[in-house]
């Protein structure tokens, strides 16, 4: 009967672990990366938009470099946000830049339309995207700020009249302007035009201080913080890198400061980002890999990534109470940039395409690019350089727990199963009881003096293994929930309380964020309370309706404890 129960007990371990090795906790791939490296990948990206200009200053869209064939289209909005990300290189002293974004911009600035007191960029026969021109003007004020130059001010400002005259006494932001209606159609909110307009203002006021900017850059930036993803019914959260770049500004004013819900926003988006990446980390192209991650993301997918944790890194640079997510956010931007930089199309694998200079320097998913994909994985790359410059790394993971310790706790508690325990206990000898105590102690101990090592060899983080501590947690206890049973019998304190696979993996990552002696700690303590509760009617060996409640009862906390851990692994960054 032991040898059964042990086998019984080692084959759910290892169906568990493979389920998780396989589903959850995928090995994260962070190329190294240096500062170096990073300048020379943002060369090749601006020497694909210089060398794929048309003579009006608009660039290729869209195109097969598989086929080389031109697959058409265009978008303004696009069109604006290459135009901004020229200019930062040209900040960031990538030579040509500056030519070929003032290009771009000059075709822009020939597509101004007189709307609401101000201009905007659009076209007069179609609804006129308020993104377009927001990406405009930043690029634009970005412009001025590297050269000096102010013979663009006019147009700044008439942009930004129109800009302002889109947001909403509440802060919202109208996406569109109705071409049919000539006015603001308001049912249509935008996922990105928000954070858009909103880091538009936040720099008209840099640029142009003491001109009332300032106003409603602050309330969209209070909408997004607070209002948006609710009144606008996002679900999940939005990851907007648009109101990074904007929310760092803010934080940049002469003045400004930070409140509390903007440092919560922050926070959640940190977390938003950091969980995309760790994702996006574990895909690798293959097929098998595909059926749980799926294929590797746009370059335009990785690259607002990149810019939305610099833009956060730099808010919490500027912010003591985010000074905390300093350091992993910059981990999370580098690993960014290695995978950009891995990612993008060498010359010697754009010798091999119908048309190497249309693939060269550019980033293809299935054989695909699109300009935007260039604009912000080349913003993502720029911005990334100075943060791996300051502070050169091959990403070490992962970063400590957001959770409280409390919670952790209560959660390895809970996958220890005190009351099983109890019943156990009760229906054993002393020498029973004893080896099930050595056996929970040996479990749980060495799974967490272990933990270190064995992430690293995994190459998984703290927050990946929490998230599937969460989600074992979570199955075990709808299963109680579900069917309430307790060990019987005089085997059963060690098969119900060191082989339930819940235990070790919960121990795993307790103890990779707290330490050893926190789960030895918390793990006397369960055995001693197990042993307590052995004397009561609860741990009678019938196991009755009491018991049974008792268990429902403890698995409905375990449930919110799982989604609690579940949760806070997603959202660490």
């Amino acid at each position: 009967m032991h040898g059964r129960s042990v086998l019984r007990g080692a084959l759910a371990w290892v169906l568990v672990a493979v389920a998780l090795r396989a589903v959850v906790l995928l090995p994260e791939q962070c190329p190294p990366v240096t500062a170096e490296a990073l300048q020379r990948s943002a060369a090749e990206a601006v020497a694909w938009f210089e060398r794929n200009q048309r003579p009006d200053g608009r660039w290729l869209y869209r195109y097969d470099a598989e086929r080389g064939r031109d697959l058409g289209g265009y978008n303004l909005t696009r069109h604006a946000g290459v135009t901004m990300s020229l200019y930062q290189a040209a900040a960031a002293g990538h030579e040509g830049a500056l030519d070929v974004a003032d290009a771009g911009a000059s075709w822009a600035l020939d597509h101004l339309l007189p709307l609401e007191g101000g201009l905007a960029f659009g076209q007069a026969d179609r609804d006129v995207p308020v993104g377009a021109t927001g990406l405009l003007v930043a690029g634009l004020a970005e412009r001025r700020a590297l050269t000096g130059d102010r013979s663009h001010d006019a147009e700044l400002r008439a942009m930004g009249r129109f800009l302002a005259a889109m947001v909403e006494p509440s802060g919202a932001v109208v996406a569109y302007w109705d071409a049919d209606a000539g006015r603001p159609a308001t049912a249509v909110p935008s996922p990105f035009f928000t954070g858009e307009v909103h880091w538009a203002l936040a720099l008209l006021h840099r640029e142009l201080p003491g001109e009332g900017w300032d106003e409603p850059a602050a309330r969209v930036g209070r909408y997004l913080a607070v209002e948006r993803d609710r009144a606008e019914r996002w679900f999940p959260d939005i990851a907007d890198h648009w109101a990074a770049y904007g929310l760092a500004v803010q934080a940049a004013w002469p003045g400004g400061t930070v409140d509390g819900e903007t440092v919560a926003y922050a926070r959640r988006q940190g977390g938003l980002a950091g969980f995309q990446v760790r994702w996006e980390s574990q895909r690798t192209g293959s097929t098998p890999n595909e059926l749980v991650r799926g294929g590797p993301t746009l370059g335009a997918g990785l690259g607002t990534l990149g810019e939305q944790l610099a833009g956060l890194w730099a808010l919490a640079d500027r912010t003591p109470r985010l000074a905390d997510l300093r350091a992993p956010l910059a981990e999370r931007a580098a690993c960014v940039a290695g995978m950009l930089a891995q990612r993008q199309i060498s010359p010697e694998a754009a010798a091999d395409l119908p048309e190497p200079d249309r693939a060269r320097g550019a980033w293809l998913q299935r054989g695909i690019t699109q300009m935007d994909d260039q604009q912000h994985a080349l913003s993502a790359v720029l911005l990334a350089t100075p943060i791996v410059a300051a502070q050169p790394v091959q990403v070490d993971e992962p970063w400590g727990a957001g959770l409280p310790a409390a919670l952790l706790l209560a959660a390895l508690v809970l996958a220890l199963d005190p009351l099983r325990g109890a019943c156990a206990a009760a229906a054993a000898t002393r020498r029973a009881q004893a080896a099930g105590a050595a056996a929970v102690v040996a479990v749980a101990v060495g799974a967490a003096a272990v933990s270190g090592p064995l992430l690293d060899w995994l190459s998984v983080s703290r927050p990946t293994l929490r998230l599937g501590a969460g989600l074992v947690l979570l199955a075990t206890a709808l299963v109680d929930l579900a069917r309430p049973t307790l060990p019987t019998g005089r085997d059963g304190a060690l098969v119900a309380a060191a082989l339930r696979p819940v235990a070790p993996v919960a121990a795993l990552s307790v103890g990779a964020d707290l330490g050893v002696l926190a789960v030895a700690v918390a793990t006397l303590a369960t055995l001693a309370a197990a042993l307590g509760l052995a004397a009561t009617p609860l741990a009678a060996r019938d196991g009755g309706t009491a018991a049974r409640w008792a268990v429902r009862a403890m698995a409905a906390v375990a449930v919110v404890v799982a989604v609690a851990v579940a949760v806070d692994g997603v959202y660490d960054v």
